[in-house]
């Protein structure tokens, strides 16, 4: 195998490799392959430079076969291709099954990590709920400084974690059907299926107004409430049945595109993949950049990030002087 990029190099220009195989690794234990001809890679991250006018690195290593040849494609090409239904549908798919592939490997170490290690559960569940306490205190108080503080400790893969043992799953008690409003918009009220896990996909959807649940078997894993997020889209390009369930937890608007309307709504709207694409790309570096945190995360982790944290609000307290604190302080260390 030949070295094509590597992990941490700028990425400057997409690439189109004419036939053979790939390799992604996605982290130094694991990685898949692709293989076929015409396949564009690398783009993902160069189109969200781009758009943003920065320079963004590459998020993995990816390797070709011996016999494979691969030709770059110039940041102006690229810019024009991705409005092309062919070439953009192309681009996404890539995009999409590498942030499958990411997936995958996160729900692997978490299963892992729960099977061998109880303990630590409540650790994170604690860390998680002190995070929610303070940032509605600093709200409440109008605290500015200890509000950064709570968004920049929601960042950490200790939160994150915390969140999804702290999540108490609703099962479906219901459901409802969504109603059709014109060609491309749907209402669904609260409590409604959106689409099923395992289920044939034919469609993704728009979120216009309300809020969606995201469940992996019974267990909610997250949630979708930012309008003009796009969702649903990684069974569409994969042409795989649905990787989750979604439900409404409101009344929900959104819009659908099936597979059929895909050539003509991308004609209608020239930065269609480029939003998608892109959006994918964030998803992909934030997953990468949990696997690298789950590669080595130990079960001692959990204590020790809760004493950091106690310990972060302790001098928080003093150099603010805000001493109420201390009551978060004493919770934590009766929590060790």
């Amino acid at each position: 195998m030949h070295k094509v990029y590597d992990a941490e190099d700028a990425a400057v220009y997409a690439l189109l490799l004419n036939q053979g195989e790939l390799v992604f690794s996605l982290s130094e234990k694991q990685n898949f392959s692709l293989k076929g001809a015409n396949i564009i890679f690398g783009a993902a991250e160069v189109l969200h430079g781009l758009e943003g006018n920065t320079m963004n690195t590459r998020m993995i290593s990816v390797y070709s076969g011996s016999d494979s040849t691969i030709t770059k494609i110039p940041n102006a090409n690229l810019k024009k291709f991705i409005t092309l239904y062919n070439i953009g549908f192309n681009i996404t798919r890539v995009v999409a099954r590498t942030v499958q592939k990411s997936n995958q490997l996160i729900a692997y170490y978490n299963e892992n990590f729960l099977n061998e290690n109880h303990h630590p559960k409540k650790h994170y569940i604690k860390y998680y709920n002190t995070i929610l306490a303070l940032e509605k205190d600093a709200e409440n108080r109008q605290i500015k400084r200890l509000e950064a503080f709570a968004n920049l400790k929601k960042q950490t893969i200790a939160y994150r974690k915390g969140s999804l043992f702290a999540a108490k799953p609703k099962s479906i008690q219901h459901e409802l059907e969504g109603k059709r409003i014109d060609e491309y918009k749907a209402e669904f009220p609260p409590g409604s299926v959106i689409c099923k896990q395992n289920a044939p996909a034919s469609d993704l959807f728009i979120l216009n107004k309300g809020r969606v649940r995201v469940l992996l078997g019974e267990e909610e894993v997250a949630r979708i409430d930012k309008p003009g997020t796009i969702f649903g889209e990684m069974s569409l390009f994969l042409n795989e049945p649905r990787s989750a369930t979604l439900i409404a937890d409101a009344n929900t608007l959104v819009t659908i595109i099936n597979r059929e309307s895909l050539p003509v709504i991308s004609g209608r709207i020239p930065d269609f993949f480029l939003r998608i694409t892109t959006t994918l790309w964030v998803r992909f570096k934030t997953n990468i950049e949990m696997i690298q945190e789950l590669e080595n995360l130990k079960p001692e982790s959990a204590l020790f990030d809760l004493q950091t944290l106690q310990r972060e609000i302790g001098d928080f307290m003093k150099s603010e002087r805000i001493y109420w604190l201390k009551t978060y302080v004493d919770e934590l260390q009766n929590a060790f």
